[in-house]
């Protein structure tokens, strides 16, 4: 990439500091990102005989950024990821389900961008599970629910960590949330 746009978290020792934590966009002359991506979705019922509308899917994410003219690490690509997923619709697709297993690998050391001189807290990997479901009572009317984070697990998003200094002590109030849940409704005219 030329001209790649990236967040900086501003320290202490930057002028534009005001004593609160500030982000602000910084321009990265050259930048090289690479990776690789695999993804398979399958259909259980021609698979391995299950009833129709059982459904599958897996997928792992790998990506590394650098600035190529600094050589630091690009704090806004991911570590490997993968998901892994079991679903349900109903022939009809009046309703159906899923449930969601997310792992996210940590992302430490050299893995981080020094641009903020700061000696980056390490983000822990995680793994969490959603289960979601949907119901379609009329035609346009969907209804969608889901219960997120179901094990409780504590994690962080690693971006929530990117130019934290290992030292930081207040890293509880940038965990993602416990169990939750949610519901929607949408309505397509």
């Amino acid at each position: 990439y030329k001209n790649f746009i990236e967040d900086k978290l501003l320290n202490e020792s930057d002028p534009n500091y005001s004593g609160k934590e500030v982000w602000t966009k910084v321009n990265i002359a050259s930048a090289r990102i690479y990776g690789a991506e695999f993804k398979a979705d399958w259909d259980l019922a021609q698979l391995i005989h299950a009833p129709a509308g059982f459904n599958a899917g897996f997928s792992l994410n790998y990506s590394k950024g650098e600035d190529t003219q600094t050589g630091e690490a690009i704090n806004t690509v991911a570590p490997l990821s993968s998901v892994i997923r079991l679903g349900y619709d109903a022939t009809d697709e009046r309703f159906g389900g899923q449930l969601r297993i997310t792992a996210v690998a940590g992302k430490a050391g050299d893995a981080w961008s020094n641009a903020n001189n700061v000696d980056n807290i390490k983000a822990p990997g995680y793994v969490k599970a959603d289960i979601t479901a949907y119901y379609k009572p009329v035609a346009n009317l969907t209804i969608r629910t889901g219960l997120f984070n179901l094990t409780d697990v504590k994690y962080w998003d690693y971006m929530d960590l990117a130019g934290v200094d290992k030292d930081y002590v207040g890293l509880d109030r940038r965990t993602q949330p416990g169990r939750n849940w949610g519901i929607d409704l949408s309505y397509n005219f």
